[in-house]
């Protein structure tokens, strides 16, 4: 697996997504909900690889939720960037799909973005569409 690590603009959180697949192969989206489109989200995930964010220290990663409050969009709590967002899971460590702006190797993930609108997908639509698609996180 390679490993493609971020970090938010002041350090405090980072990113590190562990896959085989190229990023060039990965898909990747600007979302059109009102959060994702004020931060200039450009999102992308991999079912097939893993996913970790780190704090430096306890606290410096703040949690968001709105809409149907299915998932968390997480926010460095010192420089206010928005890292990604999270989804809970009975049956695992839960799923991520996070901001590509962050990594180090950005240039990588090539494919043109798709603009998904998802404000009229129906709720169970919407998590199993995130169970299928979103990349699982890492055991801590």
């Amino acid at each position: 697996m390679t490993l493609y690590k971020g970090s938010c603009h002041c350090g405090a959180v980072t990113v590190e997504l562990e896959t085989e697949t190229n990023p060039a192969d990965i898909y990747v989206r600007e979302c059109q909900c009102s959060f994702c489109r004020a931060h200039g989200a450009v999102s992308a995930s991999d079912p097939n690889g893993q996913i970790r964010y780190i704090e430096r220290s306890l606290g410096d990663i703040v949690r968001y939720r709105f809409g149907t409050k299915t998932c968390d969009f997480l926010i460095c709590r010192h420089c206010g960037v928005y890292m990604g967002a999270t989804m809970d899971d009975e049956t695992t460590h839960g799923y991520s799909t996070t901001q590509i702006k962050h990594f180090e190797d950005r240039a990588l993930f090539t494919k043109m973005a798709r603009h998904p609108d998802y404000d009229d997908e129906p709720l169970e639509s919407r998590l199993a569409r995130r169970r299928r698609n979103w990349t699982p996180i890492a055991e801590k």
